[in-house]
């Protein structure tokens, strides 16, 4: 009888492990999607379908001719002296996340006066409403506010697409993210996992999954905030149900690592139903899974390699972090964060706004 050594064992297992998913997610990904209505899952489509605008090269081009990249190595070596246990990615993550924060993008709380040229304190809201076409600029509202001084009218066009973001350099937190993880994209390179993270209970971040520290890590460029996923809940105190992260591969439940604390949590059976979502992303997943295997087969010299280029590409990753999301430490950071705030409340936006959508810190 043939004897194999723990290598080649392991080998064997992990190829036979692999072909058996890719098997499962071809079958699946034949079946029709479901819920395609439902907020969460029309959002997390929509979301998705928006992600290629971060690898296109163009976009990229255009972002590394605008940003200042020197500043930004340039306080990379500056962190690299630090002894931190963080990869140089990692380092130029933060640097980027810093740089975009206080040199590059301007929040709005309300567009100014052309003519006053005041901060926007005088402004009134007119309403809002969608334009009959979006247009190259992907505008999906547009802001109408009145100048209390001289009664002019101003539009406040609220713009998707991130290219047209580098120009304007303002928005709030679903045009920060987005031109952020355009920009940061163009520092990193395009094969630096990304995803977009949707809340329910309206809020945007990204996450990026970090080679040195083998996990996906919290990023809200809005607050320059790294790795705190119980920003919302424990510091905001923000009331959180459905939290969704959106990956070109794979899109997640995050609700268990972001609504981190019992007395913010919202029942997510009253947003939705709970096993039809399972079941929907379930699907979809499987898509995007017999996709990304159909391109590892067209790029793979043998069975071999490509089986394993999917456990290590896809599989690992996942199954790492579905062990995170089932045990009790993924509601909580693995050590101290880069970025721990001793204020409490929601940094961005004004305080009337904060505390009208309870992310003030004050509950």
């Amino acid at each position: 009888m043939l004897q194999l050594t723990p290598i080649e064992l392991e080998s064997l297992l992990i190829e036979s492990y692999a072909k058996i998913s890719a098997k499962n997610a071809a079958k699946l990904a034949q079946l029709p999607l479901l819920n395609q209505n439902s907020q969460i899952i029309a959002s997390a489509l929509s979301n998705h379908k928006h992600l290629q605008f971060y690898d296109d090269p163009t976009a990229v081009e255009i972002a590394l001719d605008t940003i200042d990249l020197p500043k930004i190595y340039s306080g990379v070596d500056e962190r690299e002296k630090s002894n931190d246990g963080l990869g140089y990615e990692d380092h130029l993550v933060l640097e980027t996340l810093r740089y975009f924060k206080e040199d590059f993008f301007r929040w709005i709380n309300k567009p100014e006066c052309p003519n006053c040229r005041s901060d926007g304190d005088n402004m009134e809201s007119l309403g809002a409403g969608r334009p009959t076409t979006p247009g190259p600029h992907l505008i999906g509202v547009i802001e109408q506010y009145r100048c209390r001084d001289c009664s002019r009218e101003v539009s406040f066009p609220r713009m998707n697409n991130p290219v047209s973001l580098l120009e304007t350099r303002r928005g709030r937190c679903g045009e920060w993210v987005n031109c952020f993880m355009l920009v940061l994209k163009a520092v990193l390179g395009t094969d630096l996992k990304l995803r977009y993270i949707w809340n329910y209970e309206d809020h945007v971040w990204c996450e990026y999954y970090s080679r040195a520290l083998q996990k996906w890590i919290h990023l809200d460029p809005c607050e320059n905030s790294w790795n705190e996923p119980s920003l919302y809940c424990n510091n905001w105190g923000k009331k959180m149900s459905w939290v969704i992260g959106v990956g070109d591969d794979l899109i997640v439940d995050l609700s268990s690592k972001y609504v981190t604390s019992p007395e913010k949590c919202i029942a997510k059976s009253l947003v939705a139903d709970e096993r039809q979502i399972k079941n929907a992303l379930r699907r979809i997943n499987a898509k995007l899974a017999h996709k990304l295997w159909t391109e590892i087969k067209s790029d793979s010299k043998s069975e071999s390699e490509c089986l394993k280029r999917f456990y290590d590409t896809y599989l690992l990753r996942n199954g790492r972090e579905q062990a995170l999301l089932r045990s009790a430490t993924a509601t909580k950071d693995a050590g101290a964060s880069a970025t721990d705030a001793a204020v409490k409340g929601r940094q961005s936006g004004s305080s009337e706004w904060t505390a009208s959508r309870g992310e003030d810190g004050s509950s």
